[in-house]
């Protein structure tokens, strides 16, 4: 800017000699030229040519040509304003006064701005030399501060500054003074002037961007830890933690029905979790067994088993235990559950249902052989086998007499059947119905003992036959007591007859005993003949 001193000064030099048409030292009531104000001898000691006032001061000339002695010197003033007045002028050889020469030259240095001096001599001192106007005086203009974003953008004005010395602009003055304003996340305009703008801003960051850290999701069991990222909203333009994701999603693991831990995140852990239970927990149900009849309805429990750690039924458990029931033969249930009912169980069944068996009947001779059939009692329920029929009936057959068999079941066989008896006995012999002995043959069993009227048949002693006096009295088995518990039998017609063959059994006992009688003796009626029978027990 201080540059404009030298141009200033030839300007001036330009103006005057274009301005002034005269001769030298012809006078200009303006303009004077300036060709005589340095190096001329026509100066007078005022510095002015004769008549004139070369400087414009409005004083004479100090000094006149020839009044010098050679080579005098002396101070002078120039016509140059500022620091280049002074000069100096040296007596020429004729005596008199050359040029006054400027000690500083004009255009030779700046314009100091602030010394009150007019330093590059062009008139004008300090704020008003232009060298002391860095701008155009009370001027402004957009400026650029040094704060970032929207605060860069200013204002200056172009004021007297170092004491009034000096036109220079003021301090760039931010329009927009930062932090006067609220970041927007969404622009890309940095409205707090801290040098970042929109998301990239601090303000805009509620977390390191793209950072990652551990998190709890809302989801139980193994599911709960997570891991959120630090993501741009494009909507506000903020960043911020992202939802919390899962490392184990829900449903991604099965749940092992043995552990503590809810695997697959449904809030239940182990067997708690409906996935390790096939039934309700503790829960009972009516089920079916494998038994039959009433023992098939059974009952079972939705138990934990402790290795699995699975709930799920038990076996199935009759609520009647088969065998604990008698089975019902009149029922159609199967009441001791061994697969049949009823009367088809074989505990109803006494005999093969439907079989026939050979048995004996209560008649005699032929007539005891019969047959038997397994039937089913109405009543009961239960197979049995009937009444015993016999195969031949009674009467049904003539008694054949030499068979050795009772054919008409009378209970007599051929001789000893009165049917068989063609003659009649010898004296004292008599043929009777039952009686083994007939017709004065002797059997090789006793006769029967009963005494008949006058007569007796007592039995046989060899091949004769024993005979009864006419008398009828007691008679006593021929047999002798054999030892203990021998029982002896007796007969008698009459109640004294019978107490006579009871004594002489008690007489047989006593055979045994060496003399001492130790019987019991009883007797009973037969109600066919009527006669009294006596039995001792030898003890």
């Amino acid at each position: 800017m201080r540059c404009h001193v030298l141009l200033w000064a030839t300007a001036f030099m330009i103006l005057a000699s274009a301005c002034d048409s005269d001769a030298p030292g012809a006078g200009d009531s303006a303009v004077h030229d300036l060709t005589g104000l340095e190096g001329s001898t026509a100066l007078d000691s005022s510095g002015d040519a004769p008549g004139q006032d070369a400087f414009l001061d409005g004083a004479g000339d100090s000094i006149d040509a020839g009044t010098c002695t050679p080579p005098a010197t002396q101070a002078c003033k120039t016509a140059y304003p500022g620091v280049c007045a002074p000069g100096t002028q040296t007596c020429t050889s004729a005596g008199i006064w050359g040029a006054c020469v400027a000690t500083i030259k004009p255009g030779s240095q700046n314009e100091s701005c602030g010394n009150s001096q007019d330093d590059d001599c062009d008139g004008t001192i300090d704020a008003q030399d232009v060298d002391c106007q860095f701008c155009t005086p009370a001027a402004s203009q957009s400026c650029t501060t040094t704060h970032p974003g929207v605060c860069a953008a200013g204002t200056q004005q172009c004021t007297l500054q170092e004491g009034g010395s000096v036109w220079e602009w003021t301090t760039c003055e931010a329009t927009i003074q930062p932090g006067t304003q609220t970041e927007v996340c969404t622009a890309t305009t940095d409205e707090d002037c801290d040098g970042m703008a929109g998301s990239s801003d601090t303000d805009c960051q509620k977390c390191t961007p793209s950072a990652t850290q551990s998190c709890t999701t809302s989801f139980p069991g193994i599911c709960s830890a997570g891991t959120q990222t630090c993501t741009l909203d494009n909507t506000t333009g903020i960043w911020d933690w992202g939802a919390c994701v899962a490392t184990v999603q829900p449903g991604s693991q099965t749940e092992s029905c043995t552990t503590t831990t809810d695997d697959d995140c449904d809030g239940a852990a182990g067997s708690n979790d409906t996935d390790c239970q096939k039934c309700t927990p503790s829960a009972t149900q009516s089920c079916t067994t494998s038994f039959p009849g009433v023992c098939a309805a059974g009952t079972q429990s939705c138990t934990l088993d402790g290795t699995t750690g699975v709930w799920d039924w038990s076996a199935c458990v009759a609520t009647i235990q088969p065998g604990s029931q008698t089975e019902v033969c009149t029922a159609t249930t199967d009441e001791d559950c061994d697969g049949v009912a009823g009367s088809n169980d074989t505990d109803c069944q006494k005999c093969t249902p439907n079989a026939t068996q050979s048995c004996t009947t209560s008649f005699p001779g032929v007539c005891s052989a019969g047959t038997q059939t397994c039937t089913l009692g109405g009543t009961t329920g239960v197979w049995d086998w009937s009444t015993c029929a016999a195969t031949i009936q009674p009467g049904s057959q003539t008694e054949s007499c030499s068979n050795s068999l009772d054919d008409d079941c009378d209970g007599a066989a051929d001789v000893q059947d009165s049917d068989c008896c063609t003659d009649q006995c010898t004296s004292g012999n008599q043929c009777n119905g039952n009686d083994l002995y007939a017709c004065g043959n002797c059997d090789a069993d006793p006769c029967k003992d009963w005494c008949f009227s006058q007569t007796c048949s007592l039995g046989c002693s060899g091949s004769s036959c024993i005979t009864c006096s006419t008398t009828c009295g007691a008679w006593v088995s021929n047999k002798k007591c054999s030892g203990p518990g021998s029982l002896l039998i007796g007969w008698g017609y009459t109640q004294a007859s019978c107490k006579a063959a009871c004594e002489a059994l008690c007489a047989k006992c006593a055979d045994y005993h060496a003399g001492e009688q130790k019987c019991e003796c009883t007797s009973t009626t037969n109600q066919e003949y009527h006669p009294e029978k006596v039995s001792a027990l030898c003890n």
